[in-house]
């Protein structure tokens, strides 16, 4: 009896264990999946394009691997968007929120917020009329706005927005998305998941010749459908009421993949002719707030969009380095929804990005043209990367991590930058506001053990100047000047 006492307690503590080991706070095991995401094992860097493409009937998606160290340390994923002219690209949400650039290209991107009011308005010819016995030859439909994006723009894609995009140019349209998988907003496992409101992903194939191991990555291994193929016939009929022959056609395997070939063009009211629809707009705008989610504020109304290449709101300008835009909160306030910004910098041949260090963000680098000289520092004093980044790859700085670049003699340097919060914070190593000018000359002199010249030289060199510096020769005069005083 006394064993079975016995026996029946130890059965009590380890049912009473296993429930304190699964039963514990979600917000304290969401945060403990978050800083194991954030673990950063980095023992060197190294530039990267995408290793994995899967191909459809009107373009292809390439992807990063999220396996890298540098992707798992900076917490995002990254893919390369390729849509071939009058093709697009299905409805589909992701559960993580992210920004797109347009590299090349212009197109129709529609954003589906819960919450949004259909407040434009398309119509095209019926070829039959709606009803047996009438001459009505137009249909209406009423949809959410819709934005006209062109080669340099930003598009915010925020969280479980379902969103979808139709190239009308006569060119590929090349688009890149980074993803914030740490974001608050994503409560799964530190991974990109994409979910299809239509199409399929097909099998993936290599983009660097390697074998894929499907094994390792069970998320993006095989073909993925659609989230309607897999509901119940009749049930998935009564939802949406509709027949269920139409459903039938719906769950159809569909060869085409997730971008599709649409020759006919779409009908639908263009962002140009959107100004003329203004009054509509008023009309549907909530007067007070009738959603609580805040997305009718973020998306519905807010300005979404930005453009990186209009040189005349450059942040940052010099004819012999180059320029730097950025926009974060203070020009997109819509960014507060996804908690990121993105900048763009441009050098001119020889030119230099000064050392810095972003203190509040990771910085995903996606170099547009060119190619450049990359260094990145970390805690210990090691040189986690130095060498040349190419057009087409993708290095990740992580917070903190110091890092400069110097673009080629010949081609000059371009990326964008995609950081991890809404308004980052950088701290410059020299040159106007650095480091150096805020300490005083004597603790400089004895910390490099440096005379007192020295040392009030190291803290006046580059004053001209911020963030970029013009090429060595055609500094050289000031640097001169500025070291004989």
């Amino acid at each position: 009896m006394a064993i079975k006492s016995f026996a029946l307690f130890f059965l009590f503590l380890f049912f009473v264990s296993r429930c304190f080991g699964e039963c514990e706070d979600p917000q304290q095991q969401q945060q403990q999946q978050l800083n194991a995401a954030r673990q950063c094992r980095l023992q060197q860097l190294s530039p990267s394009r995408p290793s994995q493409r899967v191909e459809a009937e009107g373009g292809m998606t390439e992807f990063w691997d999220e396996r890298e160290d540098q992707l798992q340390c900076s917490g995002v994923s990254a893919r390369k968007h390729i849509i071939r002219s009058r093709s697009m690209l299905v409805p589909l949400f992701e559960n993580a929120p992210g920004i797109l650039y347009i590299q090349q290209g212009n197109a129709l991107v529609g954003i589906s917020a819960p919450g949004c009011p259909e407040s434009f308005h398309s119509s095209q010819r019926s070829p039959r009329p709606f009803e047996e016995g009438s001459s009505q030859q137009f249909q209406t439909d009423s949809h959410n706005k819709l934005y006209r994006v062109r080669q340099g723009d930003i598009m915010i894609l925020p969280a479980g927005t379902t969103h979808w995009c139709y190239n009308d140019g006569d060119q590929d349209l090349i688009a890149i998305a980074v993803f914030d998988l740490n974001n608050q907003a994503n409560q799964l496992e530190s991974s990109l998941r994409t979910f299809l409101l239509a199409g399929n992903f097909r099998e993936q194939s290599s983009s660097t010749g390697q074998q894929y191991e499907q094994e390792k990555d069970p998320q993006r291994s095989g073909p993925h459908d659609n989230i309607i193929r897999a509901f119940d016939q009749q049930m998935i009929s009564e939802a949406l009421n509709i027949p269920q022959d139409i459903v039938r056609q719906m769950q159809r395997s569909d060869k085409r993949g997730h971008m599709i070939r649409v020759e006919q063009g779409l009908s639908l009211v263009w962002p140009e002719e959107q100004e003329e629809q203004e009054e509509c707009m008023d009309e549907a705008r909530p007067k007070e707030s009738q959603f609580a989610n805040g997305l009718e504020e973020a998306i519905c109304y807010a300005r979404v969009q930005y453009n990186l290449d209009r040189s005349e709101d450059s942040d940052i300008y010099s004819r012999q380095a180059g320029r730097l835009k950025s926009v974060d909160l203070n020009k997109l306030s819509a960014l507060r929804f996804i908690d990121m910004s993105v900048e763009k910098i441009n050098l001119r041949p020889g030119a230099m990005f000064v050392p810095h260090w972003t203190m509040n963000a990771h910085t995903i680098m996606y170099v547009t043209r060119g190619e450049g000289q990359v260094q990145v520092v970390d805690n210990r004093g090691r040189n986690l990367f130095n060498g040349r980044v190419r057009q087409g790859e993708l290095i990740v700085v992580p917070q903190y991590y110091v890092a400069m670049m110097k673009a080629g003699r010949s081609t000059g340097f371009e990326w964008v930058s995609f950081k991890t919060a809404g308004m980052p914070v950088r701290n410059p190593l020299v040159g106007q506001l650095s480091l150096f000018r805020g300490v005083p000359v004597q603790v400089i002199a004895n910390s490099y053990r440096i005379s007192i010249g020295q040392a009030r030289q190291l803290k006046q060199c580059r004053q001209q100047h911020f963030m970029l510096f013009p090429p060595a020769s055609s500094s050289a005069s000031t640097a001169a000047a500025v070291a004989s005083a």
